[in-house]
């Protein structure tokens, strides 16, 4: 999946004692490939509502610096990047730092200000965008990721991927999953989760949450008590993850969307 192009994307770009630069808490992959690059981890705070600090991100800059990874909407947080903001950090990134913008979640994106990674890609030469078919298109057991980025760049990831990355049968299903009937499924089935979300949302903000806007197929639940709000779901039969700051919660069917509403406004009488 996309999680094997960012790997590669470590290998082409940093070296050993270089750096990399990435909010946090953002997607877990983040540091444990900069590890095993022996790249350093410069991880930057999220402000309390979740969202991606970008200038505290820009002001993190340095010679070391190889590679920026903004992760929009951010995993778990669901918060997605602002246009013009990510515009404003593009201004401050010496050419030859990459920015790879992660929208694994860009399906699910309903704001119209948010960052649109295409467009860029179309605008500055040192941005990759890296995209999935695990999330929207349903194939996450397939691991079927793909990049887009300048030729130099691809050329380099080439260079370093591990051949046959990709079975047959993934092949297959990406290739049937990009199809105009099952885009028209998918687009369906997107409409139907931003809509769920839309009512979690608003019964979590009824229950007394305070959840800044999401642009994924989860809601983030911001708290201390992590491990017992997640212990709370499951005994409900619904399954959560859990982290130190909070909770993911996926949005699913109806059914188990009216218990995640039951049990968190439960949780904080």
């Amino acid at each position: 999946g996309s999680v094997a192009v960012l790997g590669h994307l470590f290998q082409a770009v940093c070296a050993p004692g270089e750096a990399v630069i990435f909010p946090w808490r953002s997607f877990e992959a983040y540091p444990i490939w900069a590890q095993i690059q022996a790249t350093e981890s410069v991880p930057v705070p999220v402000w309390p509502d979740g969202s991606i600090d970008l200038e505290n991100i820009a002001s993190k800059i340095n010679d070391y610096t190889r590679m920026i990874l903004v992760c929009t909407p951010n995993n778990p947080t669901g918060t997605a990047v602002n246009t013009m903001d990510l515009h404003n950090l593009m201004r401050q990134v010496p050419d030859n730092v990459l920015v790879v913008i992660d929208e694994a979640y860009a399906e699910f994106v309903d704001d119209p200000d948010a960052v649109n990674g295409m467009e860029f890609f179309n605008i500055y030469g040192n941005v990759a965008v890296i995209r999935t078919l695990s999330k929207a298109q349903g194939l996450a057991g397939l691991r079927v990721g793909y990049m887009v980025a300048q030729p130099e760049i691809v050329d380099f990831v080439r260079r370093v991927s591990i051949p046959f990355g990709v079975s047959n049968i993934a092949q297959a299903a990406a290739v049937a999953a990009l199809s105009p009937s099952a885009k028209a499924q998918m687009k369906e089935r997107v409409s139907n989760i931003i809509s769920e979300r839309a009512r979690v949302e608003a019964a979590i903000r009824a229950a007394g949450f305070d959840i800044p806007s999401m642009q994924a197929n989860f809601v983030w639940i911001p708290t201390n008590n992590a491990e017992q709000l997640k212990a709370a779901c499951e005994a409900v039969g619904v399954a959560v993850r859990q982290f130190p700051e909070g909770v993911r919660i996926t949005i699913a069917e109806p059914e188990a969307n009216d218990r995640i509403i039951e049990v968190l406004s439960a949780f904080l009488r």
